[in-house]
């Protein structure tokens, strides 16, 4: 019934869902009776060969059969569907033998690769020179099958299920080869399948473009047809399972596996690229959880739980405790269960169930905190984090794995220079007027009778319509350039690592700071740059600071910011912290970044979860974007006799040099729109910008147990004069 099942789901594709019901329906007979005959029918067509009484086979299949891609695919989805089914498949060694079928074809598929790219660099001509048939035999080769994607997702989905012969430990005779563990088994299938996971993804890099389908093509979404995409989501799938052993992670570290993930070539991304998303967050976090990392997660997230309740439900219940935290427990119980009997302790009440509560600090002279400095004088103000306690030097260790992947992360996004864009001339004639950069209105002219709502509700659906047709998509999905797309998923995973990882924003601070000189190098001549005199203004920051014993804190340690505490108001003496080479550069590159977003949200966006993550975390970060925002909306209007009369009371703009100023006056990729750009001011693409940075830092105000020892970001944007900008 099987291979008659297959034989007819190689014809008709789109019923496999009904042969997979009635497999289902049949293997459940009689008590699972029939399940251990499908699953083993099934395999002997996906992989090509008998299943014996060991469950497996003398000698590893060549090639798979004619059908395997319809049968892989029908041998997932029913494993899916039953879980039963997947311990009769483990029992019958499915994964040791998906990998052995994978690892045959990779060898003869790297093999195969090799030779054509040898015979490339022979004739030494270049693609272009290829006849018709040449590149079709060339793509022939180096698309990767269907069955390969239909193999990986089954690994995925196989992945943690046991097989029921493993409950009795292996017998080792004299004499004999001792036996495997099933923990060693598992350990060694993992190995296997993160070393094809690697070999794929390379070979994915190099070959995906030459090989991926058109884009009207792949929205079609024929599963047999091969696709990049597809494949690439399958592999990055598995890999996400396998890197949650932290040992797999920093396999994945070492043979630079978190830089291929960041540079995807357009054929890997489109057109999925929103579901290739969260499994690139997903293996770079399982690479910067070392234990040290996840322990420390761990401890926050019990704490928070127990903060959230109120001063009379200082204990709960230990089923309440354990489904509050289940997403927790279920990354790491050994982990968790540690770091909860480190942090907890359990308590007997009559009459109820076993309740649990945090431990009581000791109270002796080692542990207690230190008293609280005096208030500052009259005249002065001080830091918002001033009273903030300091931990113990020591105490906090990053890993050089955690270092690597931030920076990676780091390196991505000052890399964007945005999409080319080619300068508009102005009208600077004496008939120029304001009227003449207005929106067009209609030829029918202002008295022309406004669309009832009928008529534009159909208007929409047409347009609807429209860009739902394959050919609009593909269009769309044409129009996002890689660059923007890795972007994209560059600022998000720094977003979530920032709310998650108490270190990512010291990290993120310190790279901010100590990338700055090379940054302002590297802005080109226009900017009035140049490495010789970024160095010297470097140089010159820190040897005044040295002079003057200004501890090396963030906000005199600002890699060539100048002061700007001359010329305060009475009460503010203190020089603010500036913003470096990440935040100026995701606040006038990324930040003002216009393109037309599909199925995922446009950069500006991202970077509001960026900042908005930062200025929660640190009270350092949030003085430092409240500052640059600031500064760049008051770039023109700083020294005039009406700012100065305006804003007597409030904290001065950050004084920009000149590179800071032609950098807040950059208009940035985009036009200006229906508006005039003044000279000396930001464009109007950049102020429409930062207000809604504004209104996105106003609108979302942290909680109190999460801002830290700083102000609100409404209270630091009052303080720094940027509402009084606006009136």
């Amino acid at each position: 019934m099987v291979e008659g099942a297959v034989s007819v789901l190689a014809q008709s594709p789109d019923g496999v869902f009904s042969v997979v019901d009635l497999l289902c329906t049949m293997a459940c007979k009689e008590g699972g009776k029939e399940r251990p005959a499908v699953v083993s029918n099934l395999m002997k067509q996906a992989l090509g060969d008998e299943v014996g009484e060991s469950g497996g086979s003398s000698e590893p299949p060549s090639a798979p059969p004619a059908n395997a891609a319809t049968a892989m695919r029908l041998l997932l989805l029913y494993i899916t569907r039953d879980g039963a089914a997947r311990e009769a498949a483990a029992d019958s060694n499915l994964i040791p033998r998906i990998l052995t079928l994978l690892e045959t074809w990779s060898a003869s598929y790297t093999a195969s690769v090799g030779a054509l790219e040898h015979l490339s660099k022979g004739k030494g001509s270049g693609e272009e020179s290829l006849s018709a048939a040449e590149k079709e035999e060339r793509k022939k080769t180096l698309l990767i099958p269907v069955w390969v994607e239909a193999a990986l997702l089954t690994l995925d989905c196989m992945a943690g299920t046991s097989s029921t012969r493993a409950q009795s430990p292996p017998l080792n005779l004299p004499g004999s080869t001792p036996a495997t563990t099933p923990g060693q088994a598992a350990g060694l299938e993992q190995e296997r399948a993160l070393a094809l996971c690697l070999s794929l993804l390379k070979q994915l890099h190099a070959h995906a473009d030459e090989w991926a389908p058109p884009l009207e093509e792949a929205l079609t979404y024929d599963i047999l047809t091969p696709s990049p995409g597809a494949t690439t989501q399958a592999v990055l799938q598995l890999l996400a399972h396998i890197t949650r052993r932290h040992s797999a992670a920093m396999q994945v570290l070492n043979q630079g596996g978190h830089r291929l993930l960041l540079s995807f070539p357009a054929g890997c991304l489109l057109p999925l690229v929103t579901r290739l998303e969260s499994s690139v967050v997903t293996i770079l976090r399982h690479i910067l959880e070392d234990p040290e990392t996840l322990e420390s997660w761990m401890e926050a997230e019990i704490r928070n739980f127990f903060s959230q309740r109120s001063a009379f439900q200082h204990m709960s219940s230990l089923g309440t405790f354990l489904n509050a935290l289940s997403r927790v427990y279920n990354r790491e119980p050994v982990v968790f269960f540690k770091t909860a009997t480190r942090v907890c302790e359990l308590n007997m009440v009559v009459g109820s169930d076993r309740m649990i509560r945090l431990k009581s600090k000791p109270k002796d002279a080692s542990s207690a905190m230190p008293p609280p400095p005096p208030p500052p004088p009259p005249g002065t103000a001080a830091r918002p984090d001033a009273t903030a306690p300091k931990p113990p030097a020591g105490k906090k260790h990053v890993p050089a794995s955690f270092v690597e992947v931030i920076n990676s992360l780091v390196e991505v996004i000052l890399s964007y220079k945005g999409p080319e864009q080619t300068p508009t001339p102005a009208d600077t004639s004496a008939g120029a007027s304001a009227a003449d950069v207005q929106p067009k209105r209609d030829q029918q002219g202002a008295d022309a009778a406004a669309p009832s709502d009928m008529q534009l509700d159909t208007d929409f659906n047409v347009q609807l319509m429209h860009l739902l047709q394959p050919s609009s998509l593909a269009a769309k999905f044409a129009s996002l350039a890689p660059e923007v797309m890795t972007q994209t998923m560059a600022l998000k995973s720094l977003a979530e690592f920032c709310l998650i990882f108490n270190s990512t924003v010291g990290l993120l601070l310190k790279r901010d700071t100590e990338l700055w000189p090379k940054y302002k190098a590297s802005l080109g001549p226009e900017f009035g740059s140049s490495p010789t005199a970024a160095a010297a203004t470097s140089t010159d920051a820190s040897t005044t600071a040295g002079n003057k014993s200004v501890p090396s804190t963030p906000a005199t340690k600002g890699a060539g910011h100048p002061a700007s505490g001359t010329g305060a108001p009475i009460g503010v003496t203190a020089a603010p912290s500036r913003a470096g080479a990440l935040i100026k550069q995701v606040m006038h590159h990324q930040l003002v970044a216009e393109h037309q977003p599909l199925l995922m949200p446009s950069l500006g966006e991202c970077v509001v979860m960026l900042l908005q993550a930062v200025c929660v975390r640190s009270a350092d970060g949030r003085r430092r974007v409240i500052n640059e925002l600031v500064g760049t909306l008051m770039v023109g209007s700083a020294s005039t006799a009406h700012s100065a009369e305006a804003l007597p009371l409030l904290a001065p703009p950050p004084e920009f040099d000149s590179i800071e100023r032609q950098l807040a006056l950059n208009a940035g990729p985009g036009s200006s729109g229906a508006f005039m750009t003044k000279p000396g001011y930001p464009a109007p693409t950049k102020v429409r910008a930062m207000i809604n940075l504004v209104n996105s830092l106003l609108s979302a105000p942290a909680p109190p147990s999460r801002m830290g020892a700083g102000q609100a970001p409404s209270a630091v944007l009052s303080s720094g004069g940027c509402l009084g900008v606006f009136g």
